[in-house]
This record gives C-alpha cells, structure tokens and sequence, in this order.
C-alpha cells in the first residue's frame, strides 16, 4: 500500500502524508490484512477497532487537539470501564472524521 492510498487530493501536505505513513504503519498494515480477511462485506464491523486506531494515529498527525480530546474522552471512560469503541466517545470520533475529510484523509 503507498501513500497515495488513504489520501485524495492535496489538502494534506506531503510533510503529514509521510508522517502519517512512518508512524501509522503497523496500523495501516492490520487494517488492510483485516479488510482483506474479511472481503465478504463484514469488514466494516469486524474491522471496526483497526479502523479507529488508524483515524486516531492519522489525527495525532494532521489533528492534533481532536485526538487529544479522543485521548481524553477514552481515559475517562475506561476509568469508570465502560468505554467501547462502538458507543463511547462518538461524538469526538465525528469531530476527527471530518478533521480527516478536510485533509483528504480517507480510512
């Protein structure tokens, strides 16, 4: 997978897009097997987690004070154990999708 593959157009610049590949990496590299794996049309729930850790990595890059506020969001929930990625937190997964969206940033 090159660089060109979560990005389209040229909102984010090629500083972020090779930040985004050196330390998203290992993420990215699961997220792809994952949806590989499951081809058949369960990639979206099975491949749900993954596709969240890719989002929050890209974001430390091109939106930082959105995964911080993510970063917080889940610290408080798993103090009090009740975080889940499917239903904590949503609203800041929001405000980090369409960070990404303004970037060109496609998970």
């Amino acid at each position: 997978m090159g660089i060109g593959s979560f990005f389209r157009g040229n909102q984010a610049t090629q500083a972020e897009k090779k930040a985004i590949e050196r330390k998203c990496g290992a993420q990215r590299t699961a997220l792809h097997t994952c949806r590989e794996a499951y081809s058949d049309g369960d990639a979206k729930s099975a491949c749900a987690g993954l596709e969240l850790q890719m989002m929050h990595c890209a974001c430390t890059v091109v939106c930082k004070d959105v995964a911080r506020e993510y970063e917080k969001c889940v610290n408080e929930s798993t103090s009090h154990h009740r975080y889940h990625y499917t239903t904590e937190c949503q609203d800041v997964v929001a405000k980090m999708k369409k960070c990404m969206a303004k970037k060109g940033i496609v998970i």
